[in-house]
């Protein structure tokens, strides 16, 4: 993907340069929270941006030793898209899906990609390397939205599906003195019918 060969040729030429040069410096490589994140039909894409992740970590590894760095930013949905999809994003029954998932609430604006970047390229960045940052309104690690759906787990096939739907919890006992319940989790398994 060109994501990828982008990366890793313009990471190579400047990692060779600093390394002749004996320059310690720092990289800062664009990834996506598609990385790790499942999207339909962008799966190109994915695959693509989980290979700059592992760039980033590869890189960091062997080039720690020269004193050059590199990092990653995972940018989520942003008010400024990829270019010919700008639109889509905008549409009221995209928005409707889209911004429950995010807890922020909101696309990211492009200048909320400014801090981590110039941390990443900053001295007190000096010790961190090799690290991917999500800046995306903490839509990578919650889910939001699950009244809406939920996963089960599909046994023997070692995968999540997801179906439409309400799971009702009739009792929940009450928690030990001085603590209180931050979620409740359910955890579901179907398999395929036999015969």
């Amino acid at each position: 993907s060109a994501f990828l060969f982008s990366a890793a040729f313009k990471s190579r030429e400047l990692g060779r340069r600093w390394v002749a040069d004996g320059t310690a410096g720092s990289i800062v490589l664009m990834s996506s929270n598609a990385s790790f994140l499942a999207y339909d039909e962008l799966a190109a894409y994915g695959v693509s941006k989980a290979g700059v992740d592992q760039l980033c970590r590869q890189l960091a590894a062997e080039w720690a030793k020269h004193d050059i760095r590199v990092n990653a930013i995972g940018p989520g949905y942003m008010t400024a898209s990829m270019k010919g999809i700008e639109s889509i994003y905008d549409a009221p029954e995209v928005k409707a899906k889209i911004l429950p998932k995010i807890p922020a609430g909101r696309y990211g604006a492009l200048r909320e990609l400014l801090g981590a970047t110039v941390y990443f390229l900053s001295d007190e960045a000096a010790y961190t390397t090799g690290q991917y940052l999500a800046i995306d309104g903490g839509r990578t690690y919650f889910d939001t939205n699950v009244s809406d759906h939920h996963h089960f787990f599909v046994e023997g096939e070692s995968r999540l599906i997801d179906f439409d739907g309400q799971v009702d919890i009739d009792r929940i006992p009450e928690p030990p003195e001085g603590m209180e319940i931050t979620a409740v989790e359910v955890v579901v398994r179907v398999r395929r019918k036999r015969g």
